[in-house]
C-alpha cells in the first residue's frame, strides 16, 4: 500500500525488501530458481494481506453497508430476464447493483466487447460522444428502442426523463408516499423491451458496424423479430 497501516510500517517495509531482492533476483534466475522465486512472491503478497488484515477492512456490520429498500426490493424482480437503466449513474454507482444481484446493463459484470460499448454509447451517450461506460447516460432522453435491444425493461431514477409521449408506465413501490418533499425514486417500464432469450423469424446482415447501428437505429428496423449479423448468407 501507498501508506503503511498504522503500528505495521516496520513489517511492511521489511516485506518490501523482501520482495525487491525476489524480483531482482528474478531477472538472472533460471530453472527451478524460477518457480521458488514466484513461490516467494506469493507467500510475500499473503504475508502482505495479513498485515493488513486487522487494521484496515472495515467491521460494521454489513447490513449498514449495503441496506436493503422497497426500491432495491422491486428492482430485484427484474431477474432473470431483463436488465436495469439507472438514468442518474451518481444514484447507482457502479458495482452497487452487482451487490444486489441487479443486473444493470452499464454494470462491471463483464468486460465490455467493442460492438456492445458502441450499442451503449449508441443508446445512451451523445452523438458521436465517448463517454466512458460507467458515466452514461449522457442526457436524459436515451434510446429507448436500443434499451430493449439490450433488454433494458425498467429505468431507475427516472424524474428527469424525456417522456414526450407519456408511453412510459410509472412503477411504484412500497412506502413511496411516505416520502416528505423530495421526489420519489421514480422507476418506469421500457415499452420497446424485449426480452434477453427470444425466438426471431428473419437474420439480415451489415459488415460495417457504423451502418448496423445506423439500421438498428432507425424506427422502422422490426428488433423484435429479426437479427443483424455481422457476416451471413443464404439460410
Amino acid at each position: 500500500p501507498a501508506v503503511p497501516a498504522p503500528g505495521r510500517s516496520a513489517e511492511q517495509f521489511l516485506l518490501f525488501g523482501a520482495v525487491a531482492l525476489a524480483a531482482a533476483g528474478l531477472l538472472r534466475a533460471a530453472g527451478p530458481l524460477i518457480a521458488a522465486g514466484r513461490l516467494l512472491l506469493v507467500a510475500a503478497c499473503a504475508l502482505s494481506l495479513h498485515t493488513l488484515a486487522p487494521e484496515i477492512p472495515p467491521t460494521l456490520p454489513r447490513e449498514l453497508f449495503y441496506p436493503r429498500s422497497p426500491t432495491i426490493e422491486q428492482l430485484g424482480r427484474l431477474a432473470p430476464d431483463a436488465r436495469l437503466l439507472t438514468l442518474h449513474h451518481s444514484s447507482m454507482m457502479a458495482e452497487i447493483p452487482t451487490w444486489y444481484g441487479l443486473p444493470d446493463v452499464l454494470g462491471y459484470d463483464a468486460l465490455y466487447p467493442r460492438r456492445i460499448a458502441a450499442l451503449l454509447r449508441a443508446a445512451t451517450d451523445f452523438t458521436g460522444g465517448m463517454s466512458s461506460i460507467e458515466s452514461l447516460p449522457a442526457h436524459t432522453a436515451p434510446n429507448l428502442a436500443l434499451l430493449g435491444l439490450m433488454a433494458v425493461r425498467w429505468i431507475a431514477d427516472a424524474d428527469d426523463i424525456d417522456d414526450e409521449s407519456g408511453e412510459l408506465e410509472t412503477v411504484h413501490y412500497a412506502g413511496e408516499p411516505l416520502w416528505p418533499e423530495e421526489k420519489p425514486y421514480r422507476i418506469v417500464v421500457n415499452p420497446r423491451y424485449l426480452p434477453r432469450a427470444r425466438l426471431v423469424s428473419r437474420a439480415t446482415w451489415e459488415d460495417s458496424d457504423l451502418r448496423a447501428l445506423e439500421r438498428l437505429a432507425k424506427p422502422d428496423f422490426p428488433l423484435a423479430t429479426t437479427v443483424l449479423l455481422a457476416t451471413g448468407g443464404p439460410p
